[in-house]
This record gives structure tokens, sequence and C-alpha cells, in this order.
């Protein structure tokens, strides 16, 4: 009996571990038809392999019961509670909402409705209690992703290696804001947001070979995020370089090795520099922000910072001298001065949104600015039924423009252009009119919980970082773009990952 049991949990790991496979390889790399309609492929990808996968997953747990095999307790976390309450208020919100027909798979294009909702909470269940912490998918996920973002960095060096871009001219859109294998760029900041904390870890953490991959993809996810003609990519991008180096300020051997990780952004910089300077490249950029950074001077005295304070670090290393870092003192002064410093940012931008006026909202942060403020209008005239359950997941649309009438205003007054928006360009804001208050506090939570159990923990295990990292680059994104299935999968996916890699991080610390 216990040899049949041990056989059904591990078709049941197999199952789950192939759909791993298949999430992190085959869907990044999967296109139907080159780049044309991508979004739509990407989707019926995802969610047909998922229901299928998933279809499996349940029929063997189910054979597991019907058998009366005992299965293992498994006692409910924080985070278990709040990826429920997250689902309940997805299908709370369908039910009351005023569009379901529109809400059932969502806006076309996005598709992230009622259905992919459930799909999501579903991969984290499945991940949650069936992955046992094997490290070849990491090798797997990190080895794709390196391949998907060499094509990106390629394509923007002007280098169309898949023939995705043929017959388009530079300065048309598809060639500006398409890239790779992935698509729209907002779509690729978000995917080599998250998978960059594998990279990263592996060059923060790993050993020989697993160190020398990950830093050579550290490197092509900086130079990517920067030439990716996203601004969101290079928060990111410098984000999570900032917050290596917070994590590192415990232990001067940590720190060493997280410097010579920062110091690829700077370099990654030159490197493009020096393609444009010496026309080695028609380098395909469309907004200023991105040109102006290539050429300002900060980033060699952000270098030279860098350098010489490796110099001293490594030199006291050598010399065996006292590590002032082990005392956490000067890790605590950075934190409160960290801190300080954002929350002053917070309050200035909050003071300089009440004083400007409409026309600058308008065109602040690529017209975000204006989008959001719209947005919150809306909210803020919907029932409090509305307020606290939302309109259902995929209604953004439907409420900004058939419901609401700030937007066509707005649109007629030239203070927001009149492109179709399916979201907010703000996760927690869209999240806050499609699922209302109580669907982002149930967000909010699944987050905090998973990240403060995996805080603990990153210091003893690469894959603890690799997740902490990625869920952290994907919240930075989430500030500035959306939910699609070309990232948020693999947060879901990671968030049950990280059940597996702290029970593994216990059970050797045992």
């Amino acid at each position: 009996m216990k040899k049949q049991e041990q056989n059904t949990k591990e078709t049941v790991s197999m199952l789950v571990y192939g759909y791993l496979v298949i999430l992190f390889a085959g869907l990044p790399l999967y296109m139907q038809n080159k780049l044309v309609m991508i979004g739509n492929a990407k989707y019926l990808f995802f969610r047909n392999t998922t229901l299928v996968l998933g279809a499996f997953v349940v029929l063997a747990v189910l054979w597991q019961g019907i058998r009366g095999e005992r299965k293992t307790k498994r006692m409910w976390k924080k985070t278990d509670v709040f990826m429920l309450l997250y689902l309940v208020s997805a299908i709370f919100s369908y039910g009351i909402s005023p569009c379901r027909e529109d809400v059932l798979l969502g806006y076309p294009g996005w598709y992230m409705g009622l259905v992919t909702q459930g799909l999501l909470v579903g991969i984290y269940f499945a991940v949650s209690r069936y992955y046992d912490g094997s490290r070849s998918i990491w090798w797997i996920a990190g080895i794709t992703a390196g391949i998907v973002t060499f094509i990106g960095l390629l394509n923007r060096l002007d280098i169309d290696v898949l023939g995705t871009f043929r017959g388009m001219e530079n300065g048309e859109w598809n060639r500006t804001q398409l890239l790779s294998t992935i698509g729209n760029n907002n779509w690729y900041a978000g995917y080599i947001s998250v998978t960059a904390g594998i990279s990263l870890a592996a060059a923060y953490m790993g050993k020989r070979q697993g160190r020398v991959l990950g830093m050579l993809g550290s490197f092509l996810f900086l130079a990517s995020a920067i030439t990716s003609n996203s601004t969101t990519a290079i928060m990111a991008a410098c984000g999570l370089s900032l917050l290596l180096f917070l994590v590192s300020l415990r232990q001067r051997s940590r720190l060493l090795r997280a410097l010579e990780i920062l110091m690829l952004l700077p370099l990654s910089i030159f490197m493009v520099r020096l393609f444009l300077l010496l026309h080695l490249t028609g380098l395909v950029i469309a907004g200023d922000v991105e040109k102006r950074l290539f050429f300002t001077t900060v980033w060699y005295i952000v270098f030279g910072a860098e350098a010489v304070l490796y110099l001293i670090l490594r030199i006291r290393e050598r010399q065996q001298q006292k590590d002032f870092l082990e005392s956490g003192k000067i890790y605590r002064i950075v934190v409160v001065a960290g801190a300080v410093m954002i929350c002053s940012g917070v309050l200035l931008g909050c003071l300089l949104g009440g004083i400007v006026g409409n026309e600058m909202v308008s065109e602040a942060a690529d017209g975000r600015l204006a989008l959001w403020k719209v947005t919150l209008l809306t909210y803020g005239k919907e029932g409090a039924l509305y307020k606290f359950f939302g309109t259902g997941p995929g209604s953004y649309y439907h409420m900004l423009y058939q419901w609401g009438s700030d937007a066509m205003d707005w649109i007629n007054k030239g203070l927001l252009d009149n492109n179709i928006y399916s979201n907010a360009h703000n996760e927690w804001l869209t999240l806050l009119v499609e699922q209302g208050f109580f669907g982002v506090t149930a967000y909010i939570g699944i987050f905090i919980t998973t990240l403060t159990d995996l805080r603990k923990k990153i210091s003893q295990s690469p894959e603890c970082l690799a997740v902490f990292l990625g869920l952290t680059g994907y919240l930075i994104c989430s500030l500035f773009t959306f939910q699609h299935v070309l990232s948020t999968p693999f947060v879901f996916a990671l968030l049950g990952m990280a059940e597996g890699v702290l029970c593994k991080v216990i059970l050797i610390k045992s």
C-alpha cells in the first residue's frame, strides 16, 4: 500500500513538474505566426496546456482519494488563505458584475478574466502541494530566459535573428514596441523582471559554471532592460540591483559578489553607448528618456564608486581584516536612510500632484498619471458594493468607457489620449476597479506573507533568493503595467514554488 501511495504522489509531482517545464520553457518560446496576434497565441497556449495538465492533476488526486490513500498532512499557511480569498473575490465580483459576458474571459488580447484568475490560483495550489524542490526546473527556466533576453537584446541592436521584423521600418510602432518571442515591450518588461531573479541569484550565490551563467544572464537582463524601450524595465533593473545591494550588506564576501553584479549595469550602458558611437548598430530606440540614459555622465560616477568600494573590500578580505558589516549597524543605517528618501519622494510627488494642472498630469509618466487619475475618479463614483467587491476581472474597459463618463470627457478635452485602455497600466488600480478593496487586500496579503517567509531564508538558499527577487521584480513592474499571461502565471508558479524551496531549506537545516 505504501508503495502505491508513493507511486501516486510521484505521478502527481511529475505532472506538476512537466507543467512547470511547459510554462517556463514552452510559453516564452511559443510563436504561432511570428509576432502576428502574439497575445492571442500565447493566451491560448497557456489556457489549453493549463487546462489539460490541470485536468490530469485533478484526476490523479481524486484517484488517490478514491483508493483511500493517506495524504501527508499540510498545515494551511497564511498565503493559502489569502490566495483562496483572492479567488473568492474574483468569483463574487463576477457574480455582481454589470458586464458578465466581458468578465468570463476578459478583454480580447489580454484575457485576464475569471477563467484566467481561476487557472492562476489553481497553479499556485498545485505547485505549492506537489513541487518537490527539484533544481533542474531552475536551469530550464534560467536558460530559456537567457535565450529570450538575448534575442530581445539583438532585436534592439537591429539584429533580427528570427526574421520577425522583415519588412518593417525602424520608425514604425511595431518595430519599436515589439521584440523577441514575447511581443509588446510591457509584456517583455514583466517577463524579464520576473525571471531575472534566477540569473541574479545564480551570480550571487552560485558556484563555478552556475555562477558564470548567472553573471552572463544578469548582464543580458540589464543590457536588454535598458534597451527595451520600456522605462518600466529600466526601473525594475535598477530596483533589483539596489535590492541585491541591500541584501548583501550583512557580510563582506556577499557584498563583493553583489558589487560584481552591480558593475554590470553601467558596463552594459557603456557597451550600448560604444555601439552607437562606432555606428555598429542601428539601435531601435523610440523613447527620449532611454536615449538620454545612455549619455549621462552619472554612470561614470556610479561605476567608479562601485569599483573603488570593490577594491577596498577586496583588499580587506585578502588581509582578513575585521568585517564591519557583520554587526548589522551599516545595514540598519542604509535601510533607515532609504526609507526616509522613499517617504520624502512619495510626499514630494503628492505635493507636486496637487500643485500641477491637468495638462501637466496628462503629459507626465507617458500619460499614465492621467489614466490613473481617471481610474480613481471612475472608482470613486461606483456604488459601495462595487467599491468593496469590484465589477469583475477584465471589466476595466467597460467601466472606464461605457459605465463612466470621465474618460471620454478627458479625451474630448485632450487630457487623455484616444487609445483603448483595457487596464490602468497599474495592476493595483486595475484590481481596485475589477475586484474592489476586498480583492486588493487579498492580493497584497499573498505577496506580503510569501515575501516575509522568504526574507528569513534568502541568505541560505539561491532558490529562495531567486523567488524573492522574481516577486519583487514583478511588484516593481506592477506599478506601471498590468496582469498578462507572459508574466503573471510565472509569478503564481513562483509563489507555489516558494513553499517547496522553503520546506527544502528547513529539511536541510534540520
